[in-house]
């Protein structure tokens, strides 16, 4: 087995963009046609024409995950051990619904590609956590019959186990959050709370994961009006 280098390959996933190539993908590129000038009398003076995507400076992708049959969008990645991106996301089948794969991206190999689900869903938002460089934990929030979950799973040494419910959510169903400390994974999501005497509302409650299972969740915000969207990090 060959050695691993870490310290001058580290640079290589900074520069490194992944392309998730959709169907008809070469189409979209071709010219476009001159568009006439939009009537609208909400216009401001100060208003401007937007700026043409591909007047935007470019960067040729090292690899991509183009599928020529299946659309792969909603990515959310995490790097592993300096030079090794795990890449969680979405792949859309128009007969049968999303499924979530991982894509773990080396430098001077060929992206491996696997299924995290193995039935078709409606998924949203997968992301990718390592507590360490052997451990991956893909989370994503899952609906089935208009109840949503948030679920894991995690893919170890044998491979990618089963995936796993956390906590069932209600109301808005935003992106939760995710961050290591001390090799533990915490999640921030958000859910509807109804204290007794009060309104349901929407609050943010941040929990780490404890095995298979959450840990005690804490209420992040307490105050009379609701929290959305939440982020986190570790220091």
């Amino acid at each position: 087995m060959t050695p691993r280098r870490s310290a001058p390959r580290r640079s290589a996933v900074v520069a490194t963009l992944v392309a998730l190539a959709v169907p008809g993908a070469a189409a979209r590129a071709a010219p476009r046609a001159v568009r006439a000038t939009q009537e609208d009398d909400a216009a401001g003076e100060r208003d401007v024409a937007a700026r043409p995507k591909e007047s935007y400076p470019q960067l040729p992708a090292a690899w991509t995950l183009a599928s020529p049959r299946h659309e792969r969008y909603a990515p959310g990645g995490v790097v592993v051990a300096g030079d090794r991106l795990a890449l969680a996301f979405l792949v859309w089948d128009p007969a049968a619904g999303d499924q979530v794969a991982l894509a773990e991206v080396e430098p001077g190999l060929a992206p491996r590609v696997v299924l995290v689900t193995t039935a078709p869903a409606e998924c949203f938002w997968p992301q990718a956590v390592a507590p360490s460089a052997s451990e991956l934990l893909v989370v994503f929030v899952r609906q089935q019959k208009g109840a949503a979950e948030l679920v894991f799973a995690r893919r170890g040494a044998q491979g990618i186990g089963a995936v796993v419910p956390l906590v069932r959510r209600v109301g808005c169903l935003s992106r939760p959050a995710l961050a290591v400390r001390g090799g533990k994974a915490w999640i921030a999501f958000e859910n509807r709370h109804a204290p007794e005497g009060a309104r349901p509302n929407s609050d943010v409650w941040l929990a780490p994961l404890e095995g298979d299972r959450l840990g005690t969740a804490v209420r992040v915000g307490d105050g009379r009006f609701g929290d959305l969207q939440p982020a986190l990090a570790a220091a």
